[in-house]
């Protein structure tokens, strides 16, 4: 299984894929200084992991980045 993430800047999206298939995305916009991800969909039989929350709590070096 081959899993790639691709910037997606024409659709202002991150996309994760598997074998060329996208499966998930987070969608994200740009506000001044801040990048914000309203929106975050993954293929129903790969969900169980609420992905940003989970990487900011795994690695404080990007806790900086949150929103307060």
């Amino acid at each position: 299984m081959d899993t790639t993430v691709r910037h997606n800047a024409s659709g202002a999206r991150n996309e994760i894929c598997i074998d060329g298939r996208v499966v998930g995305f987070a969608d994200y916009r740009i506000a001044g200084d801040t990048v914000e991800f309203p929106h975050t969909e993954i293929t129903p039989l790969l969900r169980g992991c609420w992905y940003v929350a989970e990487y900011l709590r795994e690695h404080p070096e990007y806790e900086h980045l949150r929103a307060s």
